[in-house]
């Protein structure tokens, strides 16, 4: 499987565990989709990353002291190795959760013993079309997020419109809605949340952003 980086930080984003938790992350290289606010590009390209045997990828996580795993990319589900990772990662103990663009199908439970889910939904603005798969809705639950980034004003009345109706097929999972810091404000945000009565959404910055981490490249 081809992986970028391996690195501990904290969670900036939603998940599981909570904004500011410590989490090791695998980020995978690679990704079909290529939204224009991609705040990753790096790691996106058919030469980045390395290729690496799962595992050996599993036995450097085995000797981390966080044992909680962060996969994320470029895309996770676009590494075929990706079942096996998980199956080594969960036999060391370890919790995992999958971050991913929402253009996959995901697993059955019982076939992935992922921990979490954190699914995007993919907004006009990030201009990729329509290639949220609908099915997964309905496998997720109260342990999982689905994430919309949000850039405009038009971004957030489908987010509003689209939490809406997955609400009504699953009230389990929940959900974020997170600024694209390049082209709106948070205060604008929550100022649209507030005045919209949305109380159950997490409004999720960056935090990584906001303390001005950064990853090994």
């Amino acid at each position: 499987m081809k992986i970028y980086s391996i690195f501990s930080s904290i969670n900036g984003e939603a998940n599981c565990r909570g904004q500011g938790s410590w989490v090791t992350f695998i980020r995978t290289a690679g990704c079909s989709l290529g939204c224009s606010y991609c705040d990753t590009k790096y790691a996106q390209g058919e030469k980045s990353g390395e290729e690496m045997d799962a595992l050996d990828v599993a036995k450097m996580m085995g000797e981390e002291k966080i044992p909680y795993i962060m996969i994320t990319g470029g895309e996770p589900f676009e590494q075929p190795d990706l079942p096996r990772l998980i199956v080594l990662l969960k036999q060391r103990g370890l919790q995992v959760t999958i971050e991913t663009n929402g253009a996959h199908t995901l697993p059955k439970r019982e076939e992935y013993e992922v921990d979490c889910y954190v699914v995007d939904y993919k907004l006009p603005s990030a201009e990729v079309g329509d290639c949220f798969k609908w099915e997964n809705v309905a496998k997720l639950t109260i342990y999982d997020f689905i994430k919309f980034v949000i850039s405009n004003r038009d971004d957030y009345n489908m987010a509003v419109l689209q939490y809406n109706r997955m609400k009504r097929r699953n009230g389990m999972p929940r959900y974020a809605f997170s600024p694209n810091l390049s082209t709106l404000e948070v205060n604008t945000l929550y100022g649209w949340m507030k005045d919209d009565n949305i109380w159950d959404v997490q409004l999720s910055i960056q935090l990584h952003k906001v303390v001005r981490l950064s990853e090994p490249r």
